[in-house]
């Protein structure tokens, strides 16, 4: 038969009290930290392989429209960014003109507008 350790801690095992420590309810926890990771370490591993297992056979196939249209969409993106591209280079140059003006008229006053013409 067992005995009964009621109200005595055995080493390793940490002791569990229910119910305000009634040596009736008091439990003993039989599964330790490293149990627990003796067994939740394995089925980790083995979901993380199954995951990656599962992502590496699945390839994506488009069909020859999507293919067209994919393309499609790609020239008239990169036409867009050499616009752009164009427009940044364009305001660059203007900046560039407005300050030399500036330059040159440094010293000069500024002209005056006439509107009541």
């Amino acid at each position: 038969m067992m005995q009964s350790n009621a109200g005595q801690g055995v080493a390793g095992i940490p002791q569990i009290s229910v119910s305000g420590g009634n040596p009736a309810t008091t439990y003993r926890a039989l599964v330790s930290q490293r149990d627990i990771l003796g067994v939740l370490l394995p089925i980790g591993v083995a979901f993380s392989q199954r995951i990656s297992r599962r992502s590496a056979k699945v390839e994506a196939v488009l069909p020859l429209a999507m293919s067209e249209r994919m393309a499609q969409l790609e020239r008239g993106v990169e036409s867009i960014a050499i616009e752009v591209e164009r427009t940044s280079e364009s305001q660059r140059f203007v900046a560039q003109v407005l300050v030399a003006q500036s330059d040159a008229r440094e010293g000069q006053a500024d002209p005056v507008l006439n509107f009541n013409r």
